[in-house]
């Protein structure tokens, strides 16, 4: 069963259609915006989402918030995340 809401440095991400958590998070840009949490996860570690890379999560399961099952896709490349402790909690 999915997770209604995921908690990820102390902003709540909600599930939206799809099934992908939605939440008001810093971006890569160090402003406040509606970002997926795969994305917050990712600008986490210091860097900015490149432009035309998109999220992917390695088992398959967006409420999995361990940097280790997400993975950029770049013109069909996967990218595995940087190394960067951070803090999370489901």
């Amino acid at each position: 069963m999915l997770k209604r809401h995921v908690l990820f440095e102390g902003v709540v991400f909600n599930r939206g259609r799809g099934g992908r958590y939605w939440g008001w998070a810093l971006n890569g840009n160090g402003r406040k915006a509606l970002v997926e949490l795969g994305e917050a996860v990712y600008c986490a570690s210091g860097k900015p989402l490149p432009r035309g890379a998109r999220i992917v999560y390695l088992d398959g399961d967006s409420s999995s918030i361990d940097r280790a099952n997400i993975a950029l896709m770049i013109k069909g490349k996967i990218k595995k995340t940087p190394k960067k402790k951070i803090k999370a909690t489901s």
